[in-house]
């Protein structure tokens, strides 16, 4: 008999809304939201394995269109839970996609017409500081708990086997940011995120029954920060308003400092060149990790560059930083030092995502 699992006692927070004809959507640059879809009537969502073939190819096709990242995913018969980041604040349009593409593609398949998913997909804002390793055990033991498999390694179809190193990470699921609450030293971080997710507890609970509309997981203060921006009463749906959540410096305060700490000119910085510069992958990394920018925005900043680019710099960034300790310590002092320049809040939610990803 397979174990039961827990995770630990945080708060899961379920906000009453008035009603609406649809639930609204959080979006903001820098977000991040546990997200799932089910097939219409309780059918099969994947029939085969090239099913999930497929629709794990189309997370990378999301990947490289709109910059999205995937810090952990499940595949499950008749649904999907993906955890992902919104670095430009887009989760609708990505995921919108996502299904329409997936659902094409399987009718195309079966010869078939009409609806394959049962409505819209479902997103949770979710507080990256206090939930999102344990939102990431309660994806990858969704097998366990459907008695498919006794162990979260034995399953194919979930990201479980990359985060604890038996495959290799594709380029679009980003394990840094949970694996670095584990730690920084291969492969010791992987052997405690294994242990964190196999040890059998009392009994885990599912968010899906404890958020209801538009409901946050993590802190009551998180909560009450996203609830003030976004409530229906205050915010259309599938606006961003970071700006109340979390200022952002501007690009010039963002280059200014670098180029402060690294004592180069603002044109080594901001011009695009052949060779890699320090200055400048750091420079790019804070402003769209650190500052939230949209990443079309960074590009169009540093020498017109497109946001596959500006990812790709920030997961280079990301990888020196876990092994770097006294880069690290650099670019940390550089986001403290723009985080304390931004006008200050009352409620404060995001945090600097470093480590690789």
């Amino acid at each position: 008999m397979a174990p039961v699992y827990t995770t630990d006692a945080l708060t899961f927070i379920r906000m009453e809304v008035p009603e609406v004809a649809r639930p609204w959507r959080v979006e903001y640059p820098g977000a991040m939201h546990h997200v799932t879809a089910h097939a219409v009537a309780g059918q099969d969502l994947f029939l085969v394995d090239g099913d999930r073939h497929k629709f794990v190819s189309l997370l990378a096709d999301v990947h490289r269109r709109w910059g999205t990242l995937f810090h952990g995913y499940c595949l499950m018969s008749n649904h999907y839970h993906i955890e992902v980041e919104t670095p430009d604040g887009a989760l609708s349009r990505p995921i919108k996609w996502l299904n329409q593409t997936y659902a094409s593609y399987l009718n195309w398949r079966m010869e078939r017409r009409g609806h394959l998913f049962d409505g819209r997909f479902k997103s949770l804002v979710v507080d990256a500081d206090t939930y999102l390793h344990e939102l990431s055990r309660y994806i990858h033991l969704n097998p366990v708990r459907a008695g498919i498999v006794p162990h979260p390694a034995d399953y194919r179809w979930s990201s479980y086997r990359a985060f604890i190193g038996l495959t290799a990470e594709p380029p679009w699921l980003a394990t840094g940011l949970i694996l670095d609450r584990f730690g920084h030293a291969e492969p010791h971080r992987r052997t405690a995120y294994r242990q964190f997710v196999e040890v059998p507890g009392e009994v885990i609970i599912d968010p899906l029954q404890e958020a209801l509309y538009g409901a946050v997981l993590g802190t009551q203060q998180f909560a009450d920060a996203i609830r003030a921006a976004f409530a229906p009463a205050t915010a259309t749906r599938d606006v961003s308003r970071h700006a109340q959540i979390r200022p952002r410096t501007d690009l010039e305060t963002v280059c200014a400092a670098v180029t402060a700490d690294y004592r180069v000119p603002e044109q080594s910085v901001r011009e695009k060149g052949r060779h890699r510069r320090e200055a400048r992958d750091v420079a790019i990394y804070l402003a769209a990790r650190s500052c939230g920018h949209a990443l079309t925005d960074v590009g169009a900043y540093f020498g017109h560059v497109g946001g596959s680019a500006v990812c790709q710099t920030c997961r280079r960034v990301e990888r020196r930083l876990a092994h770097d300790a006294q880069f690290r310590q650099r670019v940390e002092q550089l986001a403290s030092g723009l985080e304390n320049s931004s006008p200050a809040l009352d409620t404060p939610i995001g945090s600097t995502h470093a480590g690789e990803r």
